[in-house]
């Protein structure tokens, strides 16, 4: 009431020494700032089917033992989120792809970018498709850099 000493509660509106005392409101109380988690992109090629399997689980697992993953609500310090993509052939797509879905992998299936009539420089035209291991395939990592939503992203041939 009037003449509460200091400390003391005054009721809400009251009239203490000519000022108008209103009740404290405790401040909300703000959690600090989750740290942005950084998404990855972490892209293979598959071209055909073949033993690559055992060569994406080693990456898979060194990346994310080499920088784990910040879980859902992680406080920070944990920003990377890894997503492991697999540009596969249509033709790989039966046994490869769906045994790396099965390991976690996100699958796209990647077909041609270009097919050898299209290509209008005769000497690419005529070596690209016997170039390397798989001639044009090679091409479908270049989709690796149209991966969209990432903050950073890398590929990797299994074959490398």
């Amino acid at each position: 009431g009037p003449g509460a000493g200091p400390g003391e509660e005054r009721g809400n509106g009251q009239e203490a020494d000519g000022l108008l005392l209103r009740e404290a409101r405790a401040a909300p109380v703000l959690a600090p700032p989750e740290a942005p988690r950084r998404k990855i992109a972490w892209a293979i090629t598959v071209t055909f089917d073949g033993p690559f399997a055992d060569g994406a689980v080693v990456l898979q697992e060194s990346i994310q033992r080499t920088h784990p993953a910040a879980p859902a609500g992680a406080a920070a310090g944990a920003v990377y989120e890894h997503e492991f993509v697999a540009l596969v052939h249509p033709n790989a797509t039966a046994k490869s792809g769906r045994l790396l879905r099965r390991l976690g992998w996100r699958v796209v299936v990647a077909p041609l970018p270009v097919e050898a009539h299209e290509i209008q420089t005769a000497f690419f035209r005529k070596h690209a498709p016997k170039s390397g291991c798989c001639g044009l395939a090679e091409l479908i990592k270049l989709y690796a850099w149209t991966l969209d939503g990432y903050w950073r992203g890398g590929h990797l041939d299994m074959d490398s």
